[in-house]
């Protein structure tokens, strides 16, 4: 615009007429809107420079991919089976989960979204969710299918939901590790229980069984 500076400039030559070629101008900031102006000269000796420039609307895409914000991904529920995880995003976008028993091991970001093994982890369950605008950019991510007392390393990882050439994927999952809980009653060991003992005023039974238990 008349007195703005420019951000940015660039040119480039036709070698012939009607010869298509590409301007490129770097240094931009993304999802910012800009103004884009071109003219144009001829080869002439004195060269003619065309009257008006045209001008172009134009903003930049999104390149930056979402923060997790309120100190997500954090569990919000647990039992034998499954487990629920909470995630809360600076933007719109999809978040993906996987659990693995392999403690030792770090999935890469493309392993979580692809939900698929990858040396050396091995998934156990995975699931994903939409993160929406008009849910408070927050969603719960519920991974099932677990095996009771165990534990498991959940890994999320999260777009955006920018377009082309996004989406911008988080380059590295998030760890939350937990361990299912105990859903298996205790079992009589064979035999039990037995009667040990009886009288006119009591009896005594003896009892034995699999876990730490009270009866």
């Amino acid at each position: 615009k008349d007195g703005a500076a420019a951000v940015a400039s660039g040119s480039v030559t036709a070698a012939a007429a009607n010869t298509d070629v590409s301007i490129q101008l770097t240094g931009l900031q993304s999802e910012t809107a800009y103004d884009v102006y071109l003219v144009a000269t001829d080869d002439a000796p004195i060269r003619n420079v065309q009257d008006a420039s045209v001008s172009l609307n134009i903003e930049t895409t999104d390149v930056t991919p979402p923060n997790f914000l309120s100190g997500t991904p954090t569990e919000s529920d647990l039992s034998g089976t499954h487990t629920a995880v909470d995630v809360e995003l600076n933007e719109g976008g999809t978040c993906y989960a996987i659990a693995t028993t392999n403690l030792d091991a770090t999935p890469t970001a493309q392993n979580v979204v692809d939900g698929v093994d990858g040396t050396p982890v091995t998934v156990a369950a995975t699931a994903s969710e939409d993160v929406l605008s008009n849910n408070a950019l927050t969603a719960t991510i519920t991974l099932s299918g677990l095996d009771s007392e165990t534990g498991y390393a959940i890994w999320v990882v999260c777009h955006d939901d920018a377009v082309p050439p996004g989406p911008n994927t988080q380059a590295v999952a998030k760890r939350h590790d937990v361990e299912t809980h105990d859903i298996t009653p205790p079992a009589w060991a064979t035999n039990y229980p037995q009667l040990t003992d009886v009288d006119g005023r009591s009896v005594t039974f003896a009892s034995r069984l699999d876990s730490v238990s009270t009866v």
